[in-house]
């Protein structure tokens, strides 16, 4: 009788080492995938107020954009300007697309900036943006 007893105590602690060893590896797969969609949700972020304050900034400037983005650190690029920014460890690009049109009142410059990681092709958050520059008009 001592030896069934001995053996049933076996396969229970057996299924509870099992069924805690499972457990664990749900929860850690539950903890990676949350972190990793809180640093994509922060990139999403970043991306975001990164484009928000450029666009803010060139809307304040009054100035032409090639003026203000040469002025602002940028540097030409192939379709307009672009911009290498560090924050929390992490480089971003600033790309600025941008076309401008002439009136008889003024100037409306219209395009998109693009955050992206540093030497990716998919954009971590893109903003279009327009504004419009007046000018004197004479009677």
């Amino acid at each position: 009788m001592k030896k069934d007893s001995d053996g049933l105590m076996l396969l229970e602690i057996c299924l509870a080492i099992v069924f805690f060893a499972l457990s664990a590896a749900v929860i850690l797969q539950v903890f990676v995938g949350a972190h990793q969609k809180s640093v994509r949700s922060e990139t999403v972020m970043i991306g975001t107020l990164l484009a928000e304050d450029a666009v803010n900034a060139l809307k304040a400037s009054g100035e032409e954009a090639g003026i203000f983005f040469e002025g602002d650190g940028y540097h030409e690029a192939e379709n307009g300007f672009e911009k290498q920014v560090t924050v929390n460890n992490r480089a971003y690009t600033l790309a600025v697309k941008h076309e401008i049109t002439e009136g008889k009142t003024g100037l409306l410059d219209q395009g998109e900036i693009q955050v992206r990681y540093v030497n990716a092709e998919e954009p971590v958050h893109t903003m279009v943006f327009s504004r419009f520059l007046p000018r004197e008009v004479s009677p």
